[in-house]
C-alpha cells in the first residue's frame, strides 16, 4: 500500500504539477549525503520518515450491524494511519531548488485530500479519501539539524507531507514479500572443520510486482514469462506475480492475457519497481 502511495503522490507532482520526467526526477531514497552526491539532475525527494496511528480519527463503535435470523456481525471502521514525508529539492542553482519547491506548494496545498479514484494499485481500494496536510510542523521531528546530522548531509530547506490513509486490521494478507538474498560461496579450506576460503558473493532476489492496464491490476490468470526461462508465473486476483532466485540484471518478459499475443516488456533486477504496464 505504502508504494502505491509513492506512486500516487509522484503521479499527481507530475501531472497537475506539470512537471517534466526528463527534466526532473522524483525520488522516495534516504536523502544521505553519499545519495546527494550521486546526483546528476534535479530531484524532488520525499523522505518517508515516520508512520504512526492518528487516534485523533480512530472510532470503536461499530459503523454498522448485519443481523442474520440467529447472529448478527459488527462492522467497526478502519484505524487511520499517519504516513510522513520529508520533501526535499536537490539542483545545482539554488533558484532552480526554490522554483520547484513552489510548485510542489502550488501542486499539493489546494489539495485537501487525495481522492481515491486519482490513486495508483491499492490506493484505488482505500474506503475512504485520504486527507493531506501540507507544510505544517511534525510532531515526529522536532530538531530538524540532528535528524539532517544523522543522515550526514547538509540542512535543506523542507516540505513536510501528511497523508492519512485507511488500514484495516481484519484484512488477510495474500500478497507474498519481496526479498533479496545475499549467497555466499567458497572453497572449504583442506583439512580445517568450518574454515572457507576464496569467498564469493552474490546477490538473489525474490522480486514480485503487478501487471497493470493503466491505473488498475489486471486481475487473476495472466501469464508472466522471463524469456529464455521455462517457468511462467500466473498472476493472482491483484494481478500480483512474484519470481523466485533471480540475478541482478536486464530481462525481457512476455506478458499474456487470455489468447492474445505475448505482449514483450523489460525489467531490471534489482529495481525500485517491478510492476509491468501493458
Amino acid at each position: 500500500m505504502i508504494h502505491d502511495l509513492d506512486e500516487t503522490i509522484k503521479q499527481i507532482l507530475y501531472t497537475r504539477g506539470r512537471l517534466n520526467r526528463d527534466d526532473v526526477d522524483i525520488v522516495f531514497d534516504q536523502p544521505t549525503g553519499e545519495w546527494a552526491a550521486s546526483l546528476n539532475k534535479p530531484t524532488i525527494n520525499l523522505y518517508l520518515y515516520d508512520i504512526r496511528e492518528n487516534l485523533e480519527r480512530r472510532y470503536t463503535a461499530p459503523l454498522e450491524v448485519e443481523r442474520t435470523d440467529r447472529s448478527g456481525k459488527r462492522i467497526f471502521p478502519p484505524r487511520r494511519v499517519d504516513i510522513n514525508y520529508l520533501i526535499t529539492v536537490w539542483a545545482k542553482e539554488p533558484e532552480d531548488e526554490h522554483q520547484l519547491l513552489w510548485r510542489i506548494l502550488e501542486t499539493l496545498m489546494p489539495m485537501s485530500h487525495i481522492e481515491v479514484d486519482m490513486g495508483v494499485g491499492a490506493v484505488r481500494d482505500q474506503p475512504l479519501d485520504m486527507p493531506l496536510l501540507v507544510a505544517l510542523p511534525s510532531d515526529a521531528v522536532r530538531n530538524m539539524p540532528d535528524l539532517w546530522g544523522v543522515m550526514e548531509n547538509q540542512l535543506k530547506p523542507s516540505i513536510n507531507l501528511m497523508v492519512t490513509i485507511a488500514l484495516d486490521p481484519k484484512k488477510a494478507i495474500e500478497s507474498p514479500l519481496v526479498l533479496s538474498t545475499n549467497v555466499r560461496f567458497g572453497k572449504k579450506a583442506p583439512n580445517e572443520i568450518g574454515k572457507i576460503i576464496d569467498f564469493d558473493d552474490h546477490e538473489i532476489y525474490h522480486i514480485g510486482g503487478r501487471v497493470m492496464q493503466g491505473n488498475d491490476p489486471v486481475g487473476a490468470g495472466v501469464e508472466v514469462r522471463l524469456v529464455n526461462r521455462p517457468e511462467a508465473i500466473k498472476t493472482d486476483g491483484q494481478g500480483r506475480y512474484v519470481f523466485a532466485a533471480i540475478y541482478p540484471g536486464d530481462y525481457e518478459v512476455d506478458v499474456t492475457i487470455d489468447d492474445r499475443r505475448p505482449k514483450r516488456l523489460k525489467l531490471t533486477v534489482p529495481s525500485d519497481n517491478y510492476d509491468l504496464f501493458l
